[in-house]
Parts: structure tokens; sequence; C-alpha cells
């Protein structure tokens, strides 16, 4: 499935971000990877994918189109294909005319792009109906029959498909964490959405919407799949570790408000009922930069008991916590 999820990314084009390794939750299975899905022995009921989605409400329609068919490559979308009717014979049968579409987007390509940057509305329309057929294919992956999919979409803008780092919600460099994020209760318009993949078609909807201006980040589900942490601004204007019922979408803070100099975020639950956190509440410093930047060491909370230990006291940060 790696490698089918590898060709859907880079034939489809889409701009997404994220990182490193996977896990299974029931009835959920976590993804952190650039789009590319892990394959599993048992049934995957749903899929939660941390991955942020650049929308381009404030672009040109055209640009977008086109920045789509500089990316689509029919040879790769091909093997795509041809790899999921050898991996599902029985579940996925491309349509008949489905190879025409590959060849036909094969040969106007070029063309396509050109008119359409000329400001043709005909070449426009159907670019994107072409797009959108070959897009449907490859919504009937059986991997992704009647699974969902949780994400946090990002507007960012004109500068969707360029921007990088604090740009899209993420530390600025890789030596840096959540605490650096500039204006990260005033800057963002982001909300987590659900996918719902049913006979080969996608619904979306969405599933919670913070207070205007304010970020999302670091999406964990418990491995029940009944509750989800995720990190934003609470207390004190400090980032903290919240809490949301998937039944109720009921939203509680999670670390305490008691303190008011350091921040808490990127969390993920353990098999026994506790909680893992990173924080700069280890009050050191990067050393090559002098101390100027806030290190993040890792930490234990107990909701049972209401208590946290501090597990790691390094000069350097603990991050991207996964079990």
């Amino acid at each position: 499935m790696r490698k089918i999820m590898k060709k859907y990314h880079r034939t489809l084009g889409r701009g997404c971000t994220s990182s490193l390794l996977s896990r299974k939750v029931k009835p959920f299975i976590i993804v952190r990877t650039r789009c590319n899905l892990v394959r599993t022995q048992k049934k995957i009921i749903s899929i939660f994918v941390l991955l942020c989605f650049f929308n381009n409400a404030f672009c040109n329609e055209a640009n977008d189109i086109v920045v789509r068919l500089h990316h689509f490559d029919p040879v790769q979308y091909q093997m795509a294909l041809d790899d999921l009717s050898k991996a599902f014979p029985s579940r996925f049968t491309p349509d008949q005319q489905t190879g025409a579409l590959v060849q036909k987007m094969k040969e106007r390509k070029p063309a396509l792009i050109q008119q359409i940057e000329k400001g043709d509305q005909n070449a426009l329309k159907e670019a994107s109906d072409l797009l959108a057929q070959l897009d449907a294919q490859m919504l009937k992956n059986p991997l992704l029959a009647d699974k969902k999919v949780m994400v946090i979409k990002r507007t960012i803008g004109s500068s969707a498909r360029r921007a990088m780092g604090g740009n899209i919600g993420l530390a600025p460099s890789n030596f840096q964490n959540n605490s650096e994020i500039n204006n990260p209760k005033s800057r963002w318009n982001n909300e987590l959405i659900l996918w719902s993949f049913q006979n080969g078609i996608k619904t979306s909807q969405i599933f919670y919407q913070p207070a205007k201006g304010m970020i999302i980040s670091d999406p964990e589900m418990h491995f029940s799949g009944k509750k989800m942490l995720f990190s934003s601004i609470g207390t004190h204007d400090r980032w903290h570790i919240f809490e949301i019922d998937m039944q109720t979408r009921e939203v509680t803070q999670i670390t305490p408000d008691t303190y008011k100099d350091f921040d808490s975020f990127d969390a993920c639950y353990t098999v026994d009922g506790k909680i893992l956190f990173c924080s700069t509440a280890t009050f050191l410093g990067l050393p090559c930069t002098d101390g100027g930047n806030k290190m993040c060491g890792l930490f234990l909370y107990d909701p049972k008991t209401g208590k946290t230990r501090q597990l790691t006291f390094d000069q350097d940060s603990n991050w991207d916590l996964l079990l």
C-alpha cells in the first residue's frame, strides 16, 4: 500500500506535509508520513492521517489546475492502476474509459497548460473534468473503502504551494518546537476535517473548528478511537494539551493551568492510560544558539492521580511522540 499511495500522491500532485511512522489503534490507524499509508495484516476500519493540506481558496483556480497538470504523470498513474488491479483483483476494476482518459491527458497536457495560462476557459473546464474523472478512479482504492480520514485543513492563501516551516504552522526550523510558532492565537485559519469514503465517493465535514485565529496541531487518536489529543493555546496564552470526545466533540484542556511560563504540546496516549507530552518546562536552551531557543523534554501525565513526571533531562529536544 505504501507504493500505491506514493504513486497516488505523485500522480495527483496534492500539496501536503507531515512526518514519520505509523501505528495501529482500534478502530483507527494512525499514519504520520508523506501521504504513504502502511500495509497491515488486519482490516483497516478507519484511517487517521496527520496532514496539513494547503487550501488554495484565495488562489486563482487556473493556477491551481496548472500546478496539478504539471504534477500529473500518466505513467505513474497507470502503474498505480495496475498495482491496485493486481493487489485486489476481485475488488478493484478501473472503468472501461479510464485508459482512454489517461491517454487523452497524456496527449492534451502540454496544450492544456499553455491554453489555460493564456486564459482559455474551455481548456480550464476540460482539464478540470479530466482530473476529476481520474481522481474518481483512485478514490475507488479498496483500502479506502468505508474508511475515515481526519485532516488538519489550514488555509494559507496564495503562497500555499510555496509555504514552509513556520508559515504552515510547524516549527520554523528543525531545532525549534511549537513554542516558537508565530502568533499561534490569532494568525491561523484551520480546522479538523473528517473525510469519509464509500463506494468511491469522498464526503467531507468540519469536525472541529477552534476560535477564530487559534492554531490547532499535533492530533493523536486514542487506541479506542473514542477520543483524541491535540495541541493549541489555552490558559495564560500558552500551548496546552487538549482532548476531544469523538462522539460529543466536547473539548477539555488536559495540562494544568497552574503554571504561566512554559508550553506543553505534541502528546500521545500510553497503553496504561497515561499521556506522554513535550514541554519547555525543562527550562533548557539550545547550546549552539547560546540558549536562545527553548528545548522541550518529555513528561508523563497520569489522569488518575493528576501527577506529572519529568522523563528526560538532556539539552536536546524530544518530540514526535508515538506508540
